[in-house]
Order: C-alpha cells, then structure tokens, then sequence
C-alpha cells in the first residue's frame, strides 16, 4: 500500500506551467510575478543566463547578474523563454494533488470493496449504514498520508513556470 501511495504521489507531483507572452501586452503581469524571483533568460541566438530583478519593456529588458551584480540590459524580442523555478511552490503543489489524488482515489475505491458477511469480524465497522462516511475518513487519512511524499517529491522536482 505505501509503494502505490508514493507512486501515486510522485505521479501527481511533477508540475509545470507555461504562458504565453507579449510585451506589449503582458509587460506589467510578468513584472508583478517575477521582480522578486530569480529566473533563467533564454535568448535568441542559444545562450542561457540567471537574472535577478527582472524588468520587462515592450522594447528592452533589464535585469541584475548575480554572478556580478550588474545591471545588464537586451532587446525584448531577443528574449526567447523566461523561466522560473520555485522548489517551494513545487511542494505545495505535489503535497495538494497527492492529497487529492490518493484520497480520492481511497474514498472511492473503498466503496467497492465487499466483505462479506463481516459480523463479529474485525471490518464489523463497515457493516452498519455509515459506510460512506467511513470511507470518506479513510480518503482523508489516505490523503494526509500521501500529502509527506507528494511535498518532497514536488520539493525535488520543483515547480516551473515558463513565459515563452
């Protein structure tokens, strides 16, 4: 039961967003998100790059290297990807979605589950008329359960956003 917990979750963990862009339009939306976060630029002619204090223009964008401290400056429509990555935000979402999976998953999968005459057994629990109630307690614990390993998963693989 824990392996299929923890694939379930490593399932549900892996998380990636992408958004369209246009400067002219989405300059302001993009400078909210990211002026706080350090992202990688990809530009047009292959190269790669950290930047800080990210500030984009329908015309140019500027940011601060890292690695030097200096503010640095290129032509928007050389700007190809702007992507960020947030391990934080990656174990929220992996915690969430193998919550939900699993204990979805526990809830329902439960209801199907036929004991037979269960009277004077140890599942005599589920012989009386709350047995949906029983099994939404199981999804739960299911879920909480599975919240550990779909956090560090989701922590590992961190979360990606990508504004291309």
């Amino acid at each position: 039961m824990r392996t299929l917990l923890l694939i379930a979750a490593l399932a549900a963990s892996g998380c990636s967003s992408t958004h369209a862009f246009r400067a002219d339009r989405d300059a302001d939306r993009v400078n909210r998100q990211l002026s706080s976060s350090t992202v990688t630029l990809q530009f047009a002619d292959g190269t790669e790059l950290r930047a800080e204090a990210l500030h984009v223009a329908p015309d140019s964008t500027t940011w601060i290297d890292p690695a030097t401290g200096r503010l640095e400056r290129a032509a928007t429509t050389d700007v190809l990807v702007i992507e960020r990555r947030s391990r934080a935000r990656g174990a929220w979402r992996g915690a969430t979605r193998a919550a939900l999976t699993v204990g979805v998953a526990v809830a329902v999968g439960t209801l199907f589950i036929d004991l037979g005459e269960c009277r004077g057994s140890a599942f005599e629990l589920w012989c009386n008329d709350d047995k949906p109630l029983i099994n939404a307690a199981f999804g739960l614990g299911a879920g909480i359960y599975a919240a550990a390993p779909g956090a560090l998963a989701g922590a590992l693989v961190g979360a990606r956003d990508r504004w291309e």
